[in-house]
């Protein structure tokens, strides 16, 4: 795991420590070490504290001091309003749990028996937009809609379920909603 310089400006991202999975372990893994692991608990598998591409901590809870001192936690600073992101701030590349979800949304999309093969590749070249707020966003989310209304109810809510938890709030908004 990273360590960061302790030298604070008047506003900065505690590092958040993650597992390889996407779970949450400690938002607050510099100034609460005591809550830290190597492991997760839930699955055990491996936690990091920063981008393994350039080595950035990933963004935990927010804090900000005035002239009078710390205001403490600020932005998204409880468990529950955290949430895991999918990719790097610093550099862009999917954390480890974004890889995974997007390969295991990519082998549900090659199972939906309904699809031509085109439709299929074009569907998974698209996924990467359902988690990325993009101009192609909008237009993704309404083709796997599309697809998955065509699709086996379970086959249907596994593929949200691996894509909904890291998409992009407006992809999020249309695949959460069962369409008319």
């Amino acid at each position: 795991m990273r360590t960061s310089n302790k030298i604070k400006s008047d506003r900065y991202y505690e590092a958040a420590l993650i597992c390889l999975s996407g779970h949450t372990i400690n938002i607050f893994s510099e100034s609460q070490p005591e809550q830290n692991t190597d492991c997760c608990p839930r699955c055990g598998k491996t936690a990091i504290n920063c981008c393994s591409a350039c080595g950035a901590p990933i963004r935990g809870c927010y804090h900000v001091r005035d002239e009078n001192g710390w205001l403490g936690a600020w932005d998204r600073c409880s468990e529950q309003a955290y949430r895991t992101p999918p990719y790097c701030h610093h550099c862009g590349r999917p954390y480890p749990w974004t890889s995974t979800r997007l390969a295991v949304a990519a082998k549900l999309i090659a199972a939906l028996p309904h699809l031509a093969t085109t439709d299929k590749e074009e569907l998974i070249s698209l996924l990467e937009d359902l988690l990325r707020e993009t101009p192609q966003t909008v237009l993704a989310a309404l083709k796997l809609s599309a697809a998955l209304q065509k699709a086996s109810p379970l086959l249907s809510k596994a593929l949200c379920e691996a894509i909904l938890p890291y998409a992009a709030p407006s992809a999020q908004r249309l695949l959460a909603e069962p369409p008319e």
